[in-house]
């Protein structure tokens, strides 16, 4: 008994173990061993930094920890749902998240081997995401500056006693007030201190993305830096843009002002770094197996199952042991007796018999293979000729039926495209692997086994 439960705790998650070892070069017999580790992570409480710290995967210089894959789990479409989950169904998550975690960091290493990471548009990126960091940082600062004193808080309080209602606005009032003050003389201070001019003078016709529209103590800010200039035909509204001129000059003085007071953003640039990358290399690489439309119009003309909309037919049915009964009954259907009030007597099949032999719909490709050919070329309302599977012998009519057709390129580019993606790309990810070094440190945790459920 102890054999066949544990052959059977396995069997759920062989789909994914198998895409798990397809992808990682992890032997066959180590299968076992690989779920045992998941299913373990699942059990353990993982609070403990040690336990989030774990690392499953290492890839060159790059990790995946049990903190990520946790991580993974809690921010996917399944996380509401691991609780009702058995403990199979767990690791079978586990396996399929710990799959792409590996995937993305294969897509960092190479994207780092190929130096995307030090390109300008890249750099330029991170800048502007650590810009945005350090002047919400600022703003953060000036929010707690503006909060309302002990003395200041009693005084409204005494203005408004016996109506909490008026007290809560007029201090929210007070706040925004306090806040908006300080805000606008830390702007006239910087600006004075960076030595900051706007050059309205430069908004005119003619108007190009080098064009310096905001300058200062060591900086020059070009308009193209301000609005992507490809978005717009012509100049935009004068007023609209200067509002976006005096934005981006508050940006960057308060961004420059949290750097010098040593406000540290650099752990989310480099989260964010890692995350962007496998992104960068995504865009680096479908631009080079998509250079043309005509990429995956050929990938839609070679690949017909994709386009394909199958047949479905809704069908009654019954089974029965024996060919000569079989050929008997057909013999009564055809003289005017109800198949369905047949099947409910004498139908060995237990569904269709509780269902008096109504089926419902089938898919085309989904039943039967000897049923469906018998389907094709039946008309509807007509009892088939006797059909012999391994489950018996049956005669099927069909009541209804929707015909298949085939999408257009137009009604499925996108789906195409997508398909001709994970193609290249899982094809593209078996290849790095063979480039770095892959351990799969998870086979080498010793696990405790896990106990009966």
């Amino acid at each position: 008994m102890k054999k066949s439960h544990s052959v059977a705790r396995y069997k759920m998650a062989e789909p994914v173990i198998f895409m798990l070892i397809a992808r990682s070069g992890v032997k066959l017999i180590e299968m076992k061993r690989l779920f045992a580790g998941l299913l373990m992570l699942g059990l353990s409480s993982g609070s403990t930094v040690a336990a989030q710290n774990q690392v499953l995967v290492q890839i060159d210089d790059e990790v995946v920890t049990a903190g990520d894959l946790n991580m993974a789990v809690a921010s996917s479409p399944f996380a509401v749902q691991t609780n009702t989950m058995g403990r199979n169904e767990q690791a079978s998550i586990r396996g399929l998240l710990l799959k792409k975690l590996v995937g993305a960091r294969l897509l960092d290493v190479e994207a780092q081997a190929r130096k995307l990471d030090q390109t300008s548009q890249f750099k330029s990126e991170l800048e502007n995401f650590e810009r945005g960091l350090l002047y919400n940082r600022y703003l953060d600062a000036l929010r707690e500056k503006a909060k309302l004193s002990p003395d200041e808080k009693k005084k409204l309080f005494a203005e408004f006693t016996g109506d909490a209602d008026a007290f809560k606005a007029a201090k929210s009032a007070l706040v925004s007030q306090k806040y908006r003050t300080l805000r606008f003389a830390q702007i006239e201070e910087l600006q004075a201190k960076y030595q900051v001019n706007l050059h309205f003078e430069h908004l005119k016709a003619g108007l190009t993305a080098p064009t310096i529209l905001i300058s200062g103590d060591g900086f020059k800010i070009p308009y193209g830096e301000i609005i992507n200039v490809g978005d717009y035909e012509g100049m935009p509204d004068t007023e609209w843009l200067k509002n976006r001129v005096y934005e981006h000059a508050e940006l960057v003085m308060m961004a420059r002002a949290a750097k010098e007071q040593k406000i540290d953003v650099s752990g989310a640039v480099g989260r964010y770094r890692k995350d962007r990358l496998p992104s960068l290399m995504m865009r680096h690489l479908e631009k080079k197996w998509i250079p043309n439309e005509k990429v995956i119009r050929a990938y839609y003309k070679s690949n017909p199952a994709l386009a394909k909309i199958p047949a479905r037919w809704h069908i009654g049915q019954i089974v029965v042991a024996d060919e000569v009964q079989a050929k008997s009954l057909r013999r009564k259907i055809l003289l005017g007796k109800s198949l369905f009030v047949l099947a409910g007597e004498v139908s060995i099949d237990p569904y269709g018999r509780g269902r008096n032999g109504d089926m419902g719909w089938i898919m085309e490709g989904k039943g039967n293979p000897q049923i469906e050919k018998a389907l094709v070329g039946l008309a509807d309302g007509k009892v088939s000729p006797v059909i012999k599977t391994t489950k018996g012998y049956h005669l099927v009519t069909i009541l209804e039926r929707k015909n298949g057709s085939i999408r257009s390129f137009g009604d499925m580019k996108d789906r195409v495209r997508q398909e001709y993606i994970n193609e290249k790309l899982s094809n593209f990810l078996n290849e790095a692997q063979k480039r770095h070094k892959v351990v799969w440190k998870i086979l080498t945790r010793k696990t405790a086994k896990p106990t009966k459920p």
